[in-house]
């Protein structure tokens, strides 16, 4: 995909948002977050959207050891480092959880 093409697809409501509320608003109209921070998780919905969250290798204590999941938020898969600093293995596992989703919906 051409920068062009990808520039397309992406749309700034920065002008629209106000406060938190509106922030809120929007993240609840889409189909998936994928974050490097969980405060989606405070919304208070469990189910949508469903939120996969980018962890570092050694990520703070909230994040429970190798879990691929969080005990309070039950819409967050966790995708985290294999080794430190491997992003790219990151993006891939992100990658392999989105083609799989898409598959199941067809």
């Amino acid at each position: 995909m051409t920068e062009q093409c990808a520039k397309a697809l992406v749309h700034d409501l920065s002008p629209l948002i106000q406060d938190f509320a509106d922030t809120a608003r929007f993240v609840m109209q889409l189909d998936l977050v994928i974050t490097g921070r969980h405060g989606r998780g405070t919304l208070g919905r469990r189910a949508r959207p469903p939120t996969l969250v980018l962890l570092p290798f050694t990520p703070d204590w909230r994040w429970l050891g190798r879990r691929e999941d969080t005990p309070w938020y039950p819409s967050l898969r966790l995708v985290r480092q294999q080794t430190p600093r491997d992003w790219k293995g990151v993006m891939r596992r992100v990658h392999d959880l989105l083609t799989g989703t898409l598959a199941s919906r067809r």
